[in-house]
């Protein structure tokens, strides 16, 4: 199996990067590809209910995945160079989660209804999130999981 990360963040170059790939990317390889998506149509997220910021809700994602290819874990925060790192840049959420592929993959997630803006009248948005990915850099999120 090909367990497929994906980040989202800002890189040097950034709007060079956004003429040259259309969807979502990680400052040099787009969402299609790290994702692990069967065609190379510009997508939003690996997924199809739920962002890359943890939103909940109707998304943009690929509609068919290469075969054996399972996106589980992806972050608006972390640009290309900045996922092998230790370093937090920000929280995480899980794609595909809970399931077996030569390893147990289960990410423990919670949730938490946030507004944006000022006013807190307004509909709360569902965010998901890995717990702990607020202080954990990408890389040690995946070990310690996979570890376990």
């Amino acid at each position: 199996p090909r367990l497929r990360f994906s980040g989202r963040g800002k890189v040097l170059g950034g709007r060079l990067i956004k003429m040259l790939i259309p969807g979502a990317d990680d400052g040099v390889v787009p969402a299609h590809s790290s994702c692990g998506a069967a065609s190379a149509d510009p997508i939003d997220s690996c997924s199809n209910y739920i962002g890359y910021d943890g939103k909940q809700g109707k998304v943009k994602g690929p509609s068919k995945l290469l075969y054996n290819h399972f996106p589980v874990l992806m972050s608006d925060n972390y640009g290309h160079l900045q996922m092998t790192g230790y370093k937090n840049r920000g929280q995480a959420t899980a794609v595909l989660n809970d399931f077996y592929a030569g390893l147990k993959v289960d990410f423990e997630t919670h949730t938490k209804n946030k507004t944006r803006g000022r006013f807190r009248w307004r509909k709360k948005d569902t965010y998901q999130f890995v717990k702990g990915s607020n202080k954990k850099g990408f890389s040690q999120i995946i070990y310690d999981t996979l570890n376990n």
